[in-house]
């Protein structure tokens, strides 16, 4: 795959997020009703999206790579933990700061963003690959995450850990590893609500980005530094890493771009809970959403 043709997908997603922007300008949305429409992506489109990859794809995924992959997600979690221990307090050393550009560092939006953009990329066949990424994120963001801004873990978080996202890879291992027959009327089903899950998400990351302080995200210097390692650095350092596996040059995509993916939603949900201010979290999110359009090109274009 070219570098333009990555860069020109990357394009019709901005422009969805374009669309998000007029959306939330003209009021044809408030924050309520976004609210519900990323609750509806995150609890049933982009669920189904992943298992609508799968009965897709039975017979045609190597299980084999599959297992291979549920293991380099947990060594990269485990990696990215170490970089942000050592890397957080370069950008604030101030309890509570400290902590969120950790978890700022670890978890990217693998799955409300990584999820379409990995659609549009490299095909709706290919999300399936998502599962390993998706299902180590909600473990670690359910345990590591949540005890990091609490000082240990809780009943309540590890409850949370049962959520439509692990359920929806669970289910989705599921079909992979045993290929059930789907009946054809079900498999319909929910591939017209996975389809839902890409123009929906772009348009949220819009109205999001129409909301923010701008002032905020684009005058803080130590925005961009951080946009240039999450965004550039670290993916960088992934490639030649990437290569040594046994993957076809797809995989390796799939994987970079998870890895390349923005700042994930849950740690400024996490932080708000928390009474943490997220000002900075915020900025990152935006700054490396927009980022996201010019550097997962570039990034799949080295592969």
């Amino acid at each position: 795959m070219t570098i333009g043709t990555v860069f020109f997908q990357m394009l019709s997603l901005a422009i969805l997020i374009l669309v998000g922007v007029v959306i939330s300008r003209i009021k044809m949305v408030d924050d309520h009703g976004m609210g519900q429409i990323s609750r509806l992506i995150n609890y049933v489109f982009n669920p189904m999206l992943m298992v609508s990859s799968a009965i897709d794809s039975v017979g045609s995924i190597d299980k084999q790579v599959m297992l291979l992959l549920f293991g380099l997600a947990a060594v990269l979690y485990l990696a990215l933990i170490l970089i942000g221990r050592f890397a957080a307090p370069l950008f604030d050393k101030r309890p509570g700061q400290k902590e969120m550009y950790q978890l700022m560092f670890i978890f990217s939006n693998v799955g409300f963003m990584g999820i379409p953009v990995i659609r549009g990329v490299f095909g709706a066949e290919n999300v399936v690959y998502v599962l390993a990424f998706v299902f180590v994120f909600n473990i670690v963001f359910y345990t590591y995450g949540v005890a990091l801004l609490d000082g240990g873990l809780s009943r309540g978080s590890l409850k949370k850990m049962l959520n439509p996202g692990t359920i929806s890879a669970v289910v989705t291992l599921f079909i992979v590893l045993l290929e059930p027959q789907v009946p054809e009327f079900l498999s319909s089903v929910v591939d017209y609500l996975g389809s839902a899950a890409s123009p929906l998400a772009m348009i949220a990351v819009g109205v999001t980005l129409a909301n923010a302080d701008l002032k905020a995200v684009f005058l803080n210097p130590k925005t961009y530094l951080f946009t240039l390692v999450k965004m550039v650095a670290i993916p960088l350092i992934a490639i030649p890493l990437l290569k040594l596996l046994p993957f076809s040059d797809t995989v390796i995509g799939v994987c970079l771009v998870e890895i390349a993916m923005p700042v994930a939603n849950l740690p400024l949900i996490l932080g708000t809970e928390k009474g943490i201010d997220c000002t900075s979290c915020s900025a990152s999110i935006i700054m490396t959403t927009l980022a996201s359009v010019l550097t997962v090109p570039l990034l799949v274009a080295l592969i």
